[in-house]
């Protein structure tokens, strides 16, 4: 069979450029955002375990802290100190604070000292609430401690901010919140320290 029109192949036109380019111009956004969201994600994540191990480091020390000749004494319950008077041998036992043993987990060699904060590249901070209108808030860690009220209340317990002055001479109930990219809050554990 003897085809006598050739096909002709038309040339590039102002639309058809336009598209083209329009085109990769969608794929390249596409891979930018995808990389900026798996970029975010994975900090979320680094956020997430960085609460997960101060979840299982304050759930190791509440078992372990009330034991005599605990390692890292700063959260032990009590500090025994001795009577300042020589004829004495008398020694008394003061309770220890959540600042005490707080300066303890953040200095090396403590495993926590090592953890930081994703999204700035700094060592971990501690404050009272996530506030999604606030973004130096992302990546912060939250610890709250729980007091629980008098039978039948509404509410089995209150919350508040677990400050330095807080005594430990007790166990407590320590809830783990840090806050994610966007600073919302997302709720890693309860613990018993």
């Amino acid at each position: 069979m003897n085809d006598n029109n050739p096909v002709k192949n038309p040339a590039l036109t102002l639309p058809d450029i336009i598209f083209i380019i329009s085109v990769i111009a969608i794929l390249m956004f596409l891979g930018w955002s995808g990389s900026v969201a798996y970029s975010e994600g994975v900090k979320t994540e680094t956020t997430k375990r960085n609460g997960e191990e101060w979840a299982s480091w304050l759930t190791q020390a509440g078992t372990e802290r009330f034991n005599t000749n605990y390692v890292t004494s700063e959260c032990a319950p009590t500090a025994t100190i001795s009577n300042t008077d020589t004829n004495s041998t008398d020694t008394k036992s003061i309770p220890r604070t959540w600042g005490e043993c707080l300066k303890a987990i953040m200095t090396p060699p403590s495993s926590l000292a090592a953890l930081t904060n994703p999204f700035f590249d700094t060592p971990i901070t501690f404050g009272a609430k996530c506030d999604h209108d606030d973004e130096s808030l992302t990546g912060l860690m939250i610890l709250e401690k729980l007091t629980p009220t008098p039978s039948g209340s509404a509410l089995p317990f209150t919350t508040s901010k677990l400050v330095e002055s807080d005594r430990i001479d007790q166990k407590m109930q320590i809830r783990i919140t840090v806050c994610d990219n966007e600073a919302f809050p997302i709720f890693i554990a309860e613990v018993e320290f």
